[in-house]
């Protein structure tokens, strides 16, 4: 899990080569994410991505969570941020 800072997130992480090929449709838990609303922008290497295409969003208000599923099939190292 990670911690979003004013609501925005910056984070990279690696996907081992041991893997078997990639890590398809990743779920990024967010806490402190206090916003009521889906996130302004969310990128992946500095690439917009598109809402209910790319992603997929539940909120956890409750919680003061996000969780982000990428619809996206991931390899090597990866960027990832959400900016509000």
């Amino acid at each position: 899990m990670n911690a979003a800072a004013n609501n925005n997130l910056k984070l990279s992480f690696d996907v081992p080569s041991t893997a078997p090929s990639t890590l398809d449709s990743p779920i990024i838990v967010v806490n402190n994410y206090t916003r009521t609303t889906a996130p302004t922008q969310v990128l992946l290497e500095d690439t917009v991505l598109v809402a209910n295409r790319d992603y997929f969003v539940s909120l956890r208000p409750n919680q003061s969570q996000l969780w982000i599923t990428l619809n996206k099939k991931l390899a090597g190292t990866n960027s990832f941020s959400i900016v509000n």
